[in-house]
Parts: C-alpha cells; sequence; structure tokens
C-alpha cells in the first residue's frame, strides 16, 4: 500500500516536473517544490475532489459524459498552486491541460500495474 501511494506521489512529481516544460502557464520551481505541490495535490484530490464532485457537479457530469471531471481536476490543481510555494498555474488553460496529462499518465499507469497484478 505505501508502495503504490509513494509511487503515485513520485510519478506525479515527476510528471509536473516535465509538464512544466511544455504547458505555458504552468511553473514548477525545482524537484522540491514538484514533490510539495504532488503530496498537496494528492490531498487536495482526496478531500475536496469528491465534494466538489457530489455536490456541485454531479448533474453536470452526467450531462456532460464526464467531461465535467476535467474542470473539477483544473480546480483542484489551482487551488494546489494557491497552497504550494514554488508550483504556478497561470490561468485555466494550463491547468486544463495540467489535468489531462495528468489524467493520461495515471489511466496510463493503471493499464500496466493491472496487468502485473493479474
Amino acid at each position: 500500500m505505501y508502495r503504490k501511494f509513494i509511487a503515485t506521489w513520485l510519478i506525479t512529481a515527476l510528471v509536473l516536473l516535465i509538464s512544466a516544460n511544455f504547458i505555458p502557464g504552468l511553473i514548477v520551481g525545482n524537484t522540491n517544490a514538484a514533490i510539495y505541490a504532488a503530496l498537496i495535490l494528492g490531498l487536495v484530490t482526496a478531500i475536496f475532489r469528491p465534494v466538489l464532485l457530489i455536490f456541485t457537479s454531479f448533474p453536470l457530469t452526467l450531462v456532460t459524459f464526464s467531461l465535467f471531471v476535467f474542470i473539477i481536476n483544473s480546480t483542484t490543481i489551482s487551488l494546489t498552486s494557491l497552497l504550494a510555494p514554488g508550483f504556478q498555474v497561470r490561468g485555466f488553460p494550463p491547468a486544463l491541460m495540467t489535468s489531462i496529462v495528468l489524467a493520461l499518465v495515471a489511466s496510463w499507469l493503471n493499464s500496466k500495474f493491472a496487468k502485473q497484478e493479474d
């Protein structure tokens, strides 16, 4: 259990570092900032994302075929930028692009780990 958490945390930090080179408006100061931002993003996602999904966007999520989840993820990334020093997201488009990149990487990694457990 701890291995999966640490692996996810470090992979998220690595994705944030790499994404900062390709997404204009996403600024990650250094490796420590990326690690700290990944930790805060995990906490924000665990605490606030379910509340946002249930209370504010559940009907919108159903109507938009779950595309509104990217808006919620962008909100959590923007909130993380307010809480994590050295991590900045300047506007909605960089937050949306970062949420898409993180979702794609997470999906790919989950498919790889699921095959290994079989």
